[in-house]
This record gives structure tokens, sequence and C-alpha cells, in this order.
């Protein structure tokens, strides 16, 4: 859906929606990428949001944690115990990753680019 045929049936069928606010659910960073490739096309899209996979979870295809854990801010932790083929490289790659690019511009003032 990125591209082609298919991309551009959906954003014909977005503007013929006369939608202003668009939830974006594809995963991270495709549905971030698919929008700013397609913003300039959907000019009454007032607000945007990255919802992932809020419908999954918000229909019961994906559950969520148990209380205890998304209370005390480790969901991240039981989705990568039940999707471990899915999530890994988000949270043992990415997430890292991020940590030391906001130090590195924290404290060296380096370009998180850099």
């Amino acid at each position: 859906m990125r591209s082609g045929a298919e991309n551009e049936r959906v954003v014909a069928a977005i503007n013929a929606s006369g939608a202003q606010v668009l939830l974006v659910g594809m995963s991270m960073p495709i549905q971030e990428e698919w929008f700013v490739a397609n913003r300039h096309r959907l000019p009454g899209v007032r607000v945007a949001l990255m919802s992932g996979g809020y419908a999954r979870i918000a229909t019961g295809l994906i559950p969520r944690g148990p209380r205890w854990m998304t209370d005390h801010g480790l969901e991240w932790l039981y989705r990568f115990f039940q999707q471990p083929r899915y999530t890994w490289r988000r949270y043992w790659v990415g997430n890292p990753l991020f940590l030391m690019r906001a130090v590195a511009w924290r404290y060296f003032a380096v370009s998180p680019r850099d």
C-alpha cells in the first residue's frame, strides 16, 4: 500500500471521505514515512495521528499485558514475550540506540543524525 495503485486508491478514499482527522495504523517507521510522502496529497486532513497497532489492541487481536505490567511501564516486555520475532529489533536495538543518541545530543551537543 505504500506506493502504486493501492496507495492511489487509499489516498483517493481518504480525500473522498472528507476526513479531517486521520489515524495511520502501520508499523513504525512505515506509517510516518507513508504520511510524510503523502501529506501534500491530503489537503483536508488537519490532524494525523500515527496509531501503530492500536486497532489490533483495541479489538483484542493483540492482548494487553497484565495490569501490574501496564501500570509499571512494562507492557513492552509482555509484548516482547508474546511476539519476540516481531518486536525484538524495536526493543533491543532501537531503544538503546535512541537512548545513546539522546545522551549524546544532551551532553555532547551531537546532532541526532551524526
